[in-house]
């Protein structure tokens, strides 16, 4: 491949990714959060799992319809993921997943 069909095909900034990776990304966070606090795995929640708002509408029957994911890519590597969703009393909420958390999303660990 040259490269100029490389560049094309790479990977860079903001991509939508909803319908490859909301199940996924849903799962992960449903699990983070059922678990009891002090049985979660601790993220800087300031750079690895921030929210805005509650996590606790991840739980709300139906979410999956109102639940968006972006993925932030540089050199076709997932730097971050953000989702963004609507709870059952309307409000929105942010969630963005990067370092430690984004790696055992990507890995499927979320044991401690």
């Amino acid at each position: 491949m040259n490269p100029e069909q490389k560049r094309e095909n790479s990977k860079e900034g903001w991509q939508e990714e909803t319908s490859g990776r909301k199940e996924s990304v849903l799962n992960f966070l449903k699990e983070y959060v059922s678990k009891p606090f002090d049985e979660r795995k601790k993220y800087d929640n300031f750079v690895e799992l921030h929210v805005s708002g509650s996590m606790k509408g991840l739980l709300d029957e139906g979410i999956e319809e109102r639940a968006s994911i972006k993925s932030y890519y540089q050199a076709d590597k997932i730097n971050k993921i953000a989702v963004s969703f609507q709870d059952n009393k309307g409000h929105y909420h942010d969630v963005h997943l990067a370092g430690k958390a984004l790696e055992d999303y990507l890995s499927g660990d979320l044991e401690k």
